[in-house]
């Protein structure tokens, strides 16, 4: 007696972004499709980031980090193997030769270095910047240049940031000027430390920070990922809009309406979620921060 043969998948089953399209519509899909991302950390956060963006079809993806996998990284970072730990892979080339083999349209363009060490012509040319390190230094280094592109060209840039600690998560996206910038809340004697911090550590061969990792698991990743990559697609989505018009594409879900200006703070063990503006400082330590665009 021959077996039934399984009747067809229903229609649209066979386009992978065929439910992507519903969300967004198709004109979404081809301005991702031309998009390009700067992601600073291939850690927990960054391996996320890359996985949402990858899933909805984004073009490029810049992806910096100067370390390489080892074997803590496993429990969190869902594209790293145990084979790339074992040989002490960088953490970009790791990312980048899984997510070729899942077949994403994304390219994953490598960058094994800090991100002070990037030259400037493989990220002045972008949609958005995705930080998903635990560095100060890193910050304000991200903080000042993409300021200096847009006054250098006369268009905001736009930045998403995400931190953790043990027990939360947070989340905020800025553009930069016009909403609070990465270092808005700092003081120049804070400002002061961070350099003096990063000077030892370049200028002392065995110099070694103390700091210990905090604890972590999968769980926190996910969800600040998640929410940093919704706001990223948002942002690319309604991006040409905002550059024609100076106002973000309307609808009555806000699908395409990003969060500027604003911090998303979760209390993980009690799912308590805090959303709140940050304040934009006119003292700020980052003069560029402190001029308005001359252009759009």
């Amino acid at each position: 007696m021959s077996e039934a043969q399984p009747p067809p998948p229903p229609k649209g089953h066979s386009d992978r972004h065929a439910r992507t399209r519903r969300y967004f519509g198709e004109r979404a899909l081809e301005t991702l499709a031309v998009s390009r991302v700067l992601v600073v950390g291939a850690g927990a956060v960054g391996n996320e980031i890359v996985k949402h963006l990858g899933m909805v079809g984004l073009g490029a993806i810049a992806l910096v980090d100067p370390d390489v996998v080892v074997e803590s990284n496993l429990n969190r970072c869902v594209l790293f193997r145990p084979e790339h730990a074992r040989a002490k892979t960088p953490k970009p080339a790791a990312i980048a030769e899984t997510a070729g083999q899942l077949g994403w349209p994304t390219r994953v363009e490598t960058y094994a270095r800090p991100i002070e060490e990037v030259p400037h012509e493989a990220w002045r040319e972008i949609d958005l910047t995705i930080c998903g390190v635990d560095d100060d230094h890193a910050r304000h280094y991200l903080n000042m240049h993409l300021l200096g592109f847009a006054h250098e060209t006369g268009y905001s840039r736009f930045l998403i940031e995400g931190a953790m600690g043990a027990d939360f998560t947070q989340m905020r996206t800025c553009e930069l000027p016009g909403t609070a910038c990465l270092v808005c809340n700092w003081t120049p004697e804070y400002l002061a430390g961070v350099m003096e911090r990063r000077r030892q550590q370049t200028c002392l061969e065995f110099f070694v920070e103390a700091r210990a990792a905090f604890p972590s698991i999968s769980t926190q990743t996910s969800w600040v990922a998640a929410q940093m990559a919704s706001e990223a697609i948002k942002l690319l989505v309604g991006l040409p809009t905002y550059r024609s018009t100076g106002t973000w594409p309307a609808g009555d879900d806000n699908r395409l309406r990003p969060h500027l200006g604003v911090v998303l703070r979760s209390e993980t063990p009690q799912h308590d979620v805090q959303r709140a503006t940050a304040m934009r400082n006119p003292r700020c330590v980052e003069p560029f921060c402190r001029e308005p665009l001359s252009t759009h």
